[in-house]
């Protein structure tokens, strides 16, 4: 600064003034200014510093949470894959445990009707020895071979070996629960019979069975054989 002395009367005593005075704003505006910029600067560095930590803190705590959530689900997976592994052992044990006993039932099954079977051929062959009876009884009633048997007498022996034959016949059947139904006079029924001829007969009623050619026979509620008839003849 280039300063210009004047012959003012009052210039020395006004310099001391002005110098202390500017000297004064000086160094108090240099002392104070370097106060007021550095305290914001302290205060923005130390918020930011604590907001950092707790930014840290915050996803150190997130991720611990996260972890011991991965470590439940880890643990509820091996648990599951533990029920899973038992369902599935005893869904086998189940599956063999059917498959023995749907093999035992077929075994016993089977092993039932052949045993009905066998029993059944060993009934039916009793009436083949009595045919056989009654066979030989004819012979020796012939009139070739013995000539004390009258012909009556030869007839009666042979109608009393067919009848006791047809009686043991009777018993087989009865004993397996073989029935012989014979269906004259009732209404036609298609489940039970077979129709073979219509007949026309005004004096009965239409649809009724008036003649049988074969019997029908029946095991329990089961048709074996329909019987073989004749209806008659709807009017008109």
């Amino acid at each position: 600064m280039l300063i210009r002395f004047t012959k003012n009367p009052s210039f020395p005593k006004t310099i001391p003034l002005l110098c202390q005075t500017s000297t004064r704003s000086f160094w108090g505006n240099s002392k104070k200014a370097p106060k007021q910029s550095k305290e914001p600067k302290e205060a923005s560095q130390g918020s930011g510093n604590t907001s950092e930590v707790d930014s840290d803190e915050e996803f150190t705590v997130k991720v611990k949470e996260i972890k011991k959530l991965i470590m439940e689900q880890d643990e509820e997976i091996e648990d599951l894959k533990k029920e899973f592994a038992a369902v599935v052992a005893l869904y086998q044990k189940q599956v063999e445990d059917n498959d023995k006993s749907v093999k035992k039932w077929v075994r016993k099954v089977d092993y039932t009707k052949k045993s009905a079977l066998e029993k059944f051929s060993e009934d039916v062959l009793t009436i083949k020895d009595t045919l056989e009876d009654s066979i030989a009884d004819l012979d020796s009633y012939s009139l070739e071979k013995s000539s004390k048997s009258s012909p009556q007498e030869q007839y009666e022996a042979g109608i009393s070996g067919l009848e006791t034959s047809l009686k043991k016949f009777d018993e087989v059947m009865a004993k397996y629960h073989i029935e012989q139904f014979n269906p004259i006079g009732e209404k036609f029924d298609p489940q039970v019979h077979e129709a073979m001829m219509m007949v026309n007969d005004p004096s009965k009623d239409p649809n009724t069975v008036c003649m049988v050619m074969e019997t029908g026979w029946k095991i329990g509620e089961r048709v074996l054989r329909a019987a073989k008839v004749g209806c008659i003849a709807k009017r008109g």
